[in-house]
């Protein structure tokens, strides 16, 4: 997909992305270098742990986008030791990759198990995607951070 077109896709959807994340209690924003790459910022209430999480949207809409946590203070750092692990959340370790096992990010949706599935684009909509991430820092009790 034609990398311009992403942007002006996700241009298009930037409005509802931060009134959904304003609604949520989420921070959010863009990279400066790459309007491809979104922020997400979130801190658990109690110990104050901070995380971010990373959206990488290359192909939006066409794709949905791929989900990433790092280190708060260096978005390079990246991987299972900065995602935050949450007693009954659907993630698993795929080929190296971490992927929460819900409709509306990239690693489920090239899963080998959901690879026969469809889904309307709007699935992995950021406004959408912003929900499920909502979802996943509130599924069960909060245990700290690393995956695996």
């Amino acid at each position: 997909m034609d990398r311009a077109l992403s942007i002006r896709i996700l241009d298009s959807h930037w409005e509802r992305t931060l009134a959904q994340a304003r609604s949520l209690g989420i921070e959010t924003s863009r990279d400066e270098k790459d309007p491809l790459l979104v922020y997400v910022r979130y801190c658990f209430q109690s110990p104050g742990d901070r995380y971010l999480g990373l959206l990488s949207c290359e192909d939006y809409d066409e794709k949905p986008p791929r989900l990433d946590f790092a280190n708060p203070e260096n978005p390079a750092d990246q991987g299972k030791q900065w995602w935050p692990k949450m007693s009954q959340a659907p993630v698993v370790l795929e080929n190296g990759q971490t992927v929460l096992c819900t409709p509306g990010t990239r690693g489920y949706h090239e899963h080998s198990s959901h690879r026969g599935e469809t889904h309307p684009k709007s699935v992995w909509y950021l406004p959408k995607v912003l929900s499920v991430l909502w979802k996943y820092f509130h599924w069960g009790d909060y245990q700290g951070r690393g995956i695996g």
